[in-house]
């Protein structure tokens, strides 16, 4: 927004890796209604538990045992090890979630780059984050010249309880699809190809939802995950298709490399506000 200097409201999908958020968990898979100077959380991402905190940034195969977990339950989990997490020990699994059941170095976290990492372990393409979003960014090169039209997994937009309000896009069916896709032998070039067009799925039917809620016909992309060249260009030509106004980063990284200019966007805003 501060980018193409916007004004008024403006729907915001804010994908990113990890970030506090305003209610004490972690954040990264925002759709927000925006102004310059407020914002009201609309929808996100489901959350999983990060065994670990950090660790389990820098070590995608937790994040990604945490997905399988959340999709399957603990026994039935252990029977559908696939790609880079049939590699891990059995007695590490067991800490794992027994630090997640128990709450314990454990946040709740709704990131879309969390869910990138473990989609990248569980298609066999990386175990590791040695160097920031080496797991995204490898999934995204194992696509390849796959074609764009790759038919999408399934998921879901829900209601979320009342006490936290707005709703949640339910990721439990993505990890399903990918891990028959793998268990059916399916290459990591298509898995990754069905991944990416299933995120631009959703983000697509989440923008479409919030302009519903608050008739705004305008989106601004921003976050990390948008330096993924093949979400943007899947995500964007999408939503002009439904009548947006699509506003992409150009000269401003859409990662931390803008956070500052995003900062005193907002607080310019707020500094020119009338007094209450």
């Amino acid at each position: 927004m501060a980018e193409h200097g916007l004004e008024g409201e403006t729907i915001g999908l804010a994908m990113d890796g990890t970030g506090y958020g305003t209610d004490g968990t972690v954040w990264g898979g925002e759709i927000l209604r925006a102004s310059p100077g407020d914002f009201q959380r609309l929808g996100h991402l489901a959350c999983v538990s990060l065994p670990g905190g950090d660790a389990a940034v820098e070590h995608p195969v937790r994040t990604a045992w945490s997905f399988l977990l959340e999709a399957y339950g603990p026994e039935e989990a252990e029977r559908r090890l696939v790609g880079r997490l049939a590699e891990t020990r059995s007695k590490d699994r067991r800490i794992w979630a027994d630090m997640i059941a128990k709450g314990v170095s454990a946040p709740r976290a709704c990131g879309l780059g969390r869910l990138f990492d473990a989609v990248s372990v569980l298609a066999g393409v990386s175990a590791e984050n040695t160097y920031e979003g080496q797991a995204a960014i490898e999934l995204e090169a194992a696509a390849g010249d796959r074609p764009d039209e790759a038919d999408p997994y399934a998921f879901a937009l829900a209601d979320a309880p009342a006490a936290g309000g707005g709703w949640v896009i339910d990721t439990v069916p993505i990890i399903r699809g990918v891990v028959a896709d793998v268990e059916a032998g399916r290459d990591a070039d298509e898995t990754s190809a069905r991944f990416h067009a299933t995120v631009a799925a959703m983000l697509r039917a989440a923008a479409c939802r919030a302009r519903d809620e608050t008739r705004l016909a305008r989106v601004a992309l921003s976050g990390g995950c948008f330096a993924n060249a093949r979400l943007v260009r899947l995500l964007a030509v999408a939503l002009e298709a439904d009548g947006f106004e699509v506003y992409l980063h150009r000269d401003v990284p859409p990662g931390d490399g803008g956070v500052a200019l995003g900062q005193a966007y907002v607080a310019a805003a707020r500094l020119s506000e009338p007094p209450a």
